[in-house]
């Protein structure tokens, strides 16, 4: 069976030296036999005779299909913009992304085209591998006090398969409201029936009463939720929810949220969460 020249350049080690033999064939027998030959057309042929005079080996490489000219190309005042808003990042040393230039000023283009103006520029954040954001992270948390933030979130019991018929048959907590410090990573929990925020709020303050007798400054500690509203009242809701009241007017403390949908922030509990179901809740008997 004879290959065709598409197929036998597909699977060539080298392309160029195979198309200099076509080049070969074809300045001694003509265009035309040297097709048939190489079972490919004149035109292919004659592309590479041509080429081949005009560059020598060289020319018989593959060349980019990349257009020339674009019309949809960066216009040069915002090609500059970009260039210059990357250049004062760099004196600074602060990372920035082409997403957070296209909103900080307001750039027509896509985040696509702004990243090619950021490599042509020699701009180009470095993307961190896991063990060094996870380096970087522990430094942070290093610099923290102790209890200076709590990470507060529910962890759901009645999706376990392993825990599933205890928690039937006994009639178990279908919840664990937890608590993690984050510099120290210290656990309380309790367990609730519902999912609301009067068992929220009970649990805060008793944790609240419980540092208090061993001597840590609650009044200093941020404790962060996520946006459930057994933390925190629904977004149309002009009112303050009693779980941040009993936080920022009973403990005296701070109160934060998370962003909508930024599932990471709470890791640390959330890590916690993982960790427990796999070693106590779904541990085989």
């Amino acid at each position: 069976m004879q290959y065709s020249y598409y197929q036998l350049y597909r699977n060539s080690k080298d392309p160029v030296q195979y198309r200099v033999e076509i080049v070969k064939e074809a300045q001694k027998h003509g265009i035309k036999p040297t097709a048939r030959a190489f079972r490919t057309t004149p035109k292919t042929v004659r592309k590479w005779v041509q080429r081949f005079e005009e560059e020598k080996k060289p020319g018989l490489r593959d060349r980019s299909r990349k257009p020339k000219h674009s019309p949809k190309q960066m216009k040069r005042y915002w090609y500059y913009k970009v260039q210059d808003v990357c250049n004062q990042a760099q004196k600074m040393n602060k990372r920035i992304t082409a997403v957070w230039i296209q909103r900080k000023h307001t750039v027509p283009y896509s985040t696509n085209t702004i990243l090619k103006v950021m490599k042509k520029t020699g701009f180009m954040p470095q993307k961190r591998r896991k063990y060094q954001r996870k380096r970087d992270l522990r430094e942070i948390k290093r610099q923290m006090k102790a209890f200076e933030k709590v990470q507060v979130d529910i962890k759901y019991l009645d999706d376990i398969p392993e825990f599933y018929g205890a928690y039937t048959v006994f009639h178990l907590p279908r919840y664990q409201i937890t608590a993690r410090c984050v510099r120290t990573g210290a656990l309380f929990f309790a367990y609730a029936m519902e999912k609301s925020s009067t068992n929220t709020t009970m649990f805060i303050l008793r944790l609240a009463d419980h540092l208090k007798r061993h001597s840590v400054q609650v009044s200093e500690i941020t404790f962060q939720t996520d946006n459930g509203t057994e933390f925190t009242t629904p977004w149309n809701s002009l009112e303050t929810s009693a779980f941040t009241n009993a936080i920022e007017q009973v403990i005296q403390a701070r109160h934060v949220l998370i962003p909508p949908g930024a599932k990471t922030w709470q890791s640390d509990v959330e890590t916690s969460h993982r960790l427990i179901e796999d070693e106590f809740y779904a541990c085989e008997e």
